[in-house]
């Protein structure tokens, strides 16, 4: 059950997401990983397998993320886990690896093998890359 007590201790944290989202999605960014690297991060497509999830397309949110329902677990084991009790926090530290082990290959698997997959590398739409190719530019003219 979760308390009182743990939900205040997250409010900061889940407040400054919030609004770091609302502020990457209204200008147009969206991914911070992906605007800085072009590589779109392991949880590319949650949003849009979410919004079809809200539409009942249960095989559109399986597409843009298979993994999107194990984002509500993720929470859960954060914010209920029991701090005193030391076996509780060693399972839960355990699942996140597996979970994390299993975002991981997922992501590489989409990125690489996955045909038809919504998420692809556009490294020339990177902010790293225009701003290298700036400098290169600006030092070749001198």
């Amino acid at each position: 059950m979760l308390k009182m007590k743990t939900l205040k201790k997250y409010k900061n944290p889940i407040l400054f997401c919030s609004v770091f989202f609302v502020v990457m999605m209204s200008t147009g960014v969206g991914c911070i990983f992906r605007f800085l690297t072009g590589i779109p991060c392991p949880a590319c497509g949650m949003t849009r397998a979410y919004l079809s999830l809200l539409n009942l397309d249960i095989k559109s949110a399986f597409y843009y993320h298979p993994l999107f329902f194990l984002i509500p677990i993720v929470i859960y084991l954060i914010v209920s886990a029991d701090e005193a009790d030391k076996r509780a926090k060693s399972r839960k530290s355990l699942i996140m690896l597996v979970i994390i082990i299993i975002f991981l290959l997922t992501w590489i698997y989409r990125l690489f093998f996955m045909e038809n997959s919504p998420v692809t590398i556009d490294i020339s739409s990177c902010i790293v890359v225009k701003l290298v190719s700036k400098i290169i530019k600006g030092v070749s003219s001198l």
